[in-house]
């Protein structure tokens, strides 16, 4: 959890009836409510949040991960950089615990 957003995570089993290549895959999911705001400022956190997981997980993502992001408000106030910045902290942490 950070001040601009909740971070979970799951790592998925391997089945063997799924390809290996969707076992390797990462899924994001974006939730943002109407507690955010209107639909064009709740857009655009979602853009912002999903430029900040292409930065944040070139250098740390874990294949077979499933995440979800759950904006929170004030989200749309916050810094792009420290979003990054947040991001890349709560994966770090996430993949500790999901270790």
């Amino acid at each position: 959890m950070t001040a601009s957003f909740i971070l979970q995570g799951l790592k998925r089993k391997n089945d063997e009836a799924l390809s290996l290549e969707k076992n390797l895959t990462v899924r994001v999911g974006y939730t943002v409510s109407k507690k955010v705001g209107k639909a064009v400022l709740r857009n655009k956190v979602k853009r912002r949040l999903r430029e900040a997981v292409k930065i944040a997980f070139k250098e740390s993502k874990e294949s077979g991960c499933d995440y979800v992001i759950i904006a929170r408000r004030g989200c749309d106030q916050t810094c792009f950089r420290e979003i990054v910045k947040e991001l890349t902290w709560a994966l770090k942490h996430l993949h500790r615990l999901l270790a």
